[in-house]
């Protein structure tokens, strides 16, 4: 905690005469996205579903924004609630950051994000949440480099705003794109006490469908998965 600490006040440091300076004319946006499914398993009772998803906004400069994130459900990896049923009124706020991006990267600072664009199909969910900050820096030929330092809070959304003994989380990728249809990332990270290597490459089939393959293997143990789509 106190290295998350230090570095935030270094940060905020740093960049608080850049947004001082610009003219502030502070804008609002907005975006809502609704979703109702059926789900029905054979080794459960079917059951209908509804998910909500809002994201607003605050643009405070050209380069700066306060950024949320509110949805339904009540756990990390949950953002559904059934009809007719005791989860049916779940609505959670879940992030709450500060972002500062340019030419030349972004950085996120508060409860964050899991993920810095695309979601890999073997990264943390979604609509989940870590509590620290994330830099991300813009390098030649398509190349980028991302650090992150924090905790994985409490796994229950209504929590998702409580800073306490949470499991440390450290993270650094490296991602790049070859052209317009090949790209690859490798990362390395720490959470839940464990420590993991990952290899993803991704091949951009059309405008609507990628072909991927991920490697992730665990270092402190001898576990790997191999996931294909």
């Amino acid at each position: 905690v106190r290295v998350i600490s230090i570095f935030i006040c270094v940060f905020l440091c740093g960049s608080l005469s850049e947004a001082c300076a610009e003219d502030i004319t502070p804008s609002f946006s907005q975006k809502l996205d609704i979703q109702v499914r059926y789900d029905n398993r054979s080794n459960r009772p079917s059951r209908e579903q509804y998910r909500l998803r809002y994201y607003p906004s605050l643009a405070l400069t050209s380069t700066w924004s306060v950024n949320s994130f509110i949805v339904t459900g009540d756990d990390f990896s949950s953002s559904h609630n059934t009809f007719g049923s005791d989860t049916t009124d779940y609505l959670y706020a879940r992030r709450l950051y500060l972002r500062h991006e340019t030419n030349a990267g972004k950085t996120e600072l508060g409860i964050i994000p899991t993920y810095k664009g695309r979601v890999s199909s073997t990264g943390l969910s979604k609509d989940g949440w870590i509590t620290g900050i994330r830099h991300v820096r813009k390098l030649q030929n398509n190349t980028a480099l991302e650090i992150v330092v924090g905790q994985l809070a409490n796994a229950e959304a209504s929590e998702a705003f409580n800073v306490g003994e949470e499991d440390e989380y450290f993270e650094i990728e490296y991602s790049a794109k070859m052209g317009e249809r090949h790209s690859y990332e490798a990362s390395f990270e720490r959470m839940l006490n464990g420590t993991f290597a990952r290899a993803e490459y991704r091949f951009r089939i059309n405008e609507e469908d990628t072909a991927f393959v991920e490697l992730v293997q665990r270092t402190d143990e001898s576990a790997a998965k191999i996931v294909v789509g």
